[in-house]
Parts: C-alpha cells; sequence; structure tokens
C-alpha cells in the first residue's frame, strides 16, 4: 500500500483485521496512528478504483463526520475520500473492510489519512485498551499459536475482538483451548469476521445452522462414515473453485481419538519465500486452472466419488501467486486438490508442476502439526495456509468436530 508521503501521523479507516494490521504494523515503525471503528460508509474516488463500501466499528464520539471531513489529503494510491454517516445494523463487530478479488496484484485493503496529533489518543491502536491482556504462546514454529485466557462462549468485547484480529494477521494458525461452543455460537463467532455460509457438501450441514457443517468419521447410526474417514486428508485451500474464496475457516473439537488424528497446515508464505529466483519468476506469469477435487490430490483422494452438492462449480482462474489482502506477503496459491492446470499449459505440463510446488510447501519446514484436545477451536487464514487432516488415526475411534468456514462480506 502507498502511504502518505511525508510523516504525518494517519488516521486507518477501518476496525477489522485489516484495519487493525495496519495501524499496528504503523506504530511499530514509530508512526502515530488512529483506528474509526463505527458503522460507516466510505465511497472512494480514485484513477483507476472501483467504488467499495467499508463496514467499520465504534468511532470515539469526538470524531464526527465533521471532523473527518477535514482530513482531506489521501494516499495517492486511493485518491479522495467522501465519509458519510450511516446508521447501523446492530451487530458488534463486522470485520473485514471490503471483499477480496482475486487478482495478479491485490491491492491492500486500509485507507490512511493523515490527521492532526490532537485527534489521536496515544497508543490506543484498533479500540480501547484492555483491562487484561490475553497472552499468546507459540505451538509450533511458523505456525500455530494458541491465545490464553479468552472464553469464546461469553460475549466478546471490542478490545478482545481488536486484540484477536492483530493477533491473527501474523499468527494465520491460531487456537483457543478449553471451550465449550454449539454450532449456534460457534456460527456467532465467525459473524465476527465475516458471513458463515452452508458448506458444499450437503450431508454434513448442521441440521438447525447450516452454516455450522460437521466433520466427522460417525454416520447418523453410529457406524464408521468412510467418506469422512478419508475426507479431506491430502493437502488443500478450501474452496478455491468458488468465485468468491473464503478468507477463514474454524474448527471445534468435539470428540478425538485416543491417539493422533492431527490437522497439518502449511505456511504458503514462507513457502512461497523459500522457492528459487527462476521458479518465482516463473510463477508470476501464471494462472492456476481450480476446479472442485478436479487436481491431482483430489482425484487421487476421490476419484468419481467427490460426495453430493447441490451446485456444479465451474472452473476458476487464480493468479498462482497473490498477495495477502493484510500483510501484502506474498503467497504460492496452488494446491494439489483443487488446482488441475495453468493457462496455455498442457495437463501434462502442469501437473507434474502443480505436484514440485505441494511437494516443496509441504516439506516438514513449513508445516505445524496440530495434536486436538477436546474443546480447541482453531481458526486458520484460507489464503496464507494449505491444510490436511493427517488421517492418522484408526478409523473405529470417533473424531467429531464442528466447523464453519467464513466469507468477507
Amino acid at each position: 500500500m502507498s502511504t502518505t508521503s511525508d510523516s504525518s501521523p494517519v488516521l486507518v479507516v477501518g476496525g477489522g483485521i485489516a484495519g487493525l494490521s495496519t495501524a499496528l504494523a504503523l506504530s511499530r515503525k514509530g508512526i502515530p496512528v488512529q483506528v474509526i471503528e463505527q458503522a460507516a460508509e466510505f465511497k472512494e474516488i480514485g484513477a483507476g478504483m472501483p467504488p467499495l463500501r467499508r463496514r467499520l466499528r465504534t468511532v470515539p464520539n469526538t470524531q464526527d463526520s465533521s471532523t473527518l471531513a477535514n482530513c482531506r489529503h489521501m494516499s495517492r494510491a486511493v485518491g479522495t475520500t467522501t465519509v458519510h454517516r450511516k446508521r447501523g445494523d446492530g451487530r458488534t463487530g463486522l470485520t473485514l473492510t471490503h471483499r477480496f478479488r482475486f487478482s495478479p496484484r491485490t491491492a491492500r485493503s486500509p485507507i490512511m489519512v493523515p490527521v492532526p496529533q490532537s485527534h489521536l489518543s496515544g497508543d490506543n491502536v484498533g479500540g480501547p485498551p484492555m483491562t487484561s491482556s490475553p497472552q499468546l504462546r507459540p505451538l509450533g514454529e511458523l505456525l500455530g499459536t494458541e491465545a490464553l485466557d479468552i472464553d469464546l462462549s461469553r460475549p466478546l468485547d471490542e478490545a478482545t475482538f481488536a486484540w484477536i484480529g492483530r493477533v491473527f494477521a501474523e499468527h494465520p494458525v491460531l487456537v483457543f483451548r478449553d471451550q465449550n461452543l454449539g454450532a449456534a455460537e460457534l456460527a456467532a463467532f465467525g459473524r465476527w469476521f465475516g458471513s458463515p455460509r452452508m458448506h458444499a457438501l450437503v450431508k454434513y450441514r448442521h441440521a438447525e445452522y447450516p452454516e455450522v457443517s460437521w466433520l466427522t468419521n460417525v454416520e447418523d447410526d453410529g457406524k464408521v462414515d468412510w467418506y469422512g474417514v478419508k475426507r479431506a486428508t491430502d493437502w488443500h485451500t478450501d474452496s478455491t473453485y468458488e468465485a468468491d474464496p473464503p478468507i477463514l475457516a474454524i474448527l471445534h473439537a468435539k470428540e478425538i481419538p485416543s491417539s493422533k488424528g492431527g490437522t497439518m497446515f502449511a505456511d504458503m508464505r514462507a513457502a512461497y519465500d523459500a522457492l528459487p529466483k527462476t521458479m518465482k519468476d516463473r510463477l508470476s506469469t501464471l494462472v492456476g486452472l481450480h476446479g472442485r477435487s478436479t487436481g491431482p490430490a483430489g482425484e487421487k483422494l476421490y476419484g468419481d466419488d467427490k460426495g453430493e452438492t447441490e451446485k456444479v462449480y465451474h472452473e476458476m482462474q487464480r493468479p498462482a501467486v497473490i498477495e495477502h489482502p493484510v500483510t501484502g506477503r506474498p503467497i504460492l496459491f496452488v494446491n494439489p486438490m483443487h488446482t488441475h492446470g495453468f493457462i496455455g499449459m498442457t495437463r501434462e505440463e502442469a501437473w507434474p508442476l502443480i505436484e514440485e510446488l505441494a511437494k516443496h510447501a509441504t516439506q516438514d519446514r513449513f508445516v505445524y502439526y496440530h495434536h486436538w484436545r477436546v474443546g480447541d477451536v482453531l481458526m486458520w487464514d484460507e489464503l496464507a495456509t494449505m491444510h490436511r487432516g493427517a488421517g492418522d488415526y484408526r478409523p473405529d475411534e470417533r473424531r467429531v468436530m464442528l466447523r464453519t468456514i467464513v466469507y468477507a462480506h
């Protein structure tokens, strides 16, 4: 993102993950920041930029539309911004600042406006200070971080949510231990970040809350669900075949096997960084072709038994390398489950490349194995990571989890 041309303090417009993460990054560089956080509508009129709607959270009373109207100078990449009041819709936490659209170099999302020093509130980045900040504990080398002292069964306050948003931008596999959530509570947690949607597989949708699904190896009659046993046990990124792919997913462990049965995550940011320059140059011009389980891993795992869905999914095109919309880090965005080719390349050429990239990205140095405990709630960034069920447990032992997948508003 372009920033202001001088060292003026900046106002980050957007209280969600994108805005809060940007504010944190700026403050670490010694740049004073203030985050605006009330439901408002922003129109961006800049050269070549389409209008975007942004939904924010709580603005301090001292900052009204007239105050914001005085902030006239924008980042050169954004142009002029007009701020309009908008009646709130009753929700307490709408997060991502805009729908993430895939493009070879997607613009990062928050806008930044210089503001007078008098309108800044010291170190108060991302909302009111927390009286007792949660703590972090690393679980893996690159991925896997536990957030301590947060009870997700209780309503989140703004400060706690702001803290989660900041942490999640830098730690894309985030774990909350010792939780006990129902389907309604899990969906409510997901709505802080975006819009939970129904899973493609009809069979596994929750009966009362279809935006929540079951990840289970148990049939309704108690017998082993063999499709559930093998489901998602090869490397993939969820639903890259959809027009608007998800931004994150959340799993909540209810029953686990006596040993193993973990979930594995690969850091696709670190995997890209470690590629040789020749491969980075090659990937910079490639556009992947994505279908539902039509890649080499998908065909090997499922064959013709890909499960019942309500719709037919058509091939989607995605750049092989994308930028994370919050951090700006490049990401290797090729997964062997759903990526089945590249534009201008035959299958005989494409599949070995897809498999080579998957082998590279899933080296031990990039992978975190999560050992589940009953009560774990784990959320992961669908852009920054690839994942799979380890498939290493006894299938006659119950493994039951609740799941929700979240899309940008």
